[in-house]
């Protein structure tokens, strides 16, 4: 159902989440009543870009600029201050509902306004809500312009363990390496480093989350047919997060207000966001997918309570 033209609510078992459509990205999502996301007053704007799809790129293009098969592209600059275009051309786009049950819809939405894309592509977003497996998501986008573009994506996901405090909290991420960034305008400045030797600064394979701030791309994700990221308090109780192998690069992101980056009613928060490719790959060409004419890109996510 639709909800004050804001949001779609979906339930199923213990579980509910609210989807924003602004944006396409969840709002909510709880389990038993308990959140496993960072929420947020519907009808407003995601504070520090929670839940917000992240295409046709996540993160970072630094001066907005990148060259693609010989013709120099230039973005909307929307990070200002270190003048970067960051997190892709749909945060404030509103899709549509094209499908709504009980604990289903399905979202719709056209790239189409070169200020934003100088592509067009057309975005598709399921969600499904089940009482036993949690919230799963399948992004589809298609390539409906009449040249190859490069695409990326991402979900700039909070995980909240069912509302125990964050310094109560591990969090597990699948990562062996990290790529480094300039502090001042978080652009990648070195080669990828491998963090399963490192010191205790960077790794996080079980990392007890009381004082630790992060802001670091990772990759080199290790599992099976998925990759599986965690957090859960001292009980054992929280969030799994779940990606397909299209999503081999995660962004860990911590709220925190001795940075002046507070998560509003929260403090302290830990942003997951899974990416299919790196800050600045338009620049690098790292993971970067192109889209021929009419191809689309499938990347899949779920979210599970723990506990």
């Amino acid at each position: 159902m639709v909800d004050n033209g804001h949001e779609v609510l979906l339930t199923a078992g213990d579980y509910a989440a609210a989807i924003n459509l602004t944006g396409g990205g969840p709002r909510m999502v709880t389990y038993q009543g308990r959140n496993l996301t960072e929420t947020y007053p519907a009808g407003t704007t995601p504070p520090l870009s929670a839940g917000q799809l992240l295409l046709p790129w996540p993160n970072r293009i630094g001066d907005g600029v990148f060259d693609f098969r010989g013709t120099r592209h230039r973005l909307t600059i929307n990070e200002p201050d270190a003048n970067n275009a960051i997190h892709g051309a749909v945060t404030g786009q509103v899709f549509t509902v094209a499908e709504s049950t009980a604990d289903s819809c399905l979202l719709e939405a056209a790239v189409d306004d070169p200020a934003l894309w100088p592509f067009r592509l057309d975005v598709a977003v399921a969600y499904r809500l089940d009482a036993d497996k949690g919230l799963s998501s399948q992004i589809t986008v298609t390539n409906s312009d009449g040249t190859p573009q490069p695409f990326g994506c991402g979900v700039h996901t909070y995980l909240n363990a069912q509302d125990a405090d964050l310094d109560d909290c591990v969090l597990t991420v699948t990562a062996t390496k990290r790529l480094p960034l300039d502090p001042k305008r978080c652009l990648p400045c070195g080669p990828l480093v491998d963090v399963t030797g490192d010191d205790e600064t960077y790794r996080l394979d079980g990392v007890e989350m009381k004082g630790r701030w992060f802001d670091f791309p990772y990759t080199g994700l290790t599992g099976g047919e998925t990759f599986v990221h965690t957090l859960v308090d001292g009980n054992g109780r929280g969030v799994k997060l779940e990606t397909d192998k299209q999503f081999g690069w995660v962004q860990v992101y911590t709220a925190d207000p001795a940075c002046d980056q507070a998560y509003p009613g929260r403090g302290r928060a830990v942003a997951v966001e899974p990416m299919t490719c790196p800050p600045e790959a338009f620049r690098s060409g790292t993971d970067v997918i192109v889209l021929d004419p009419g191809a689309s890109f499938t990347g899949s996510w779920s979210m599970t309570a723990i506990g």
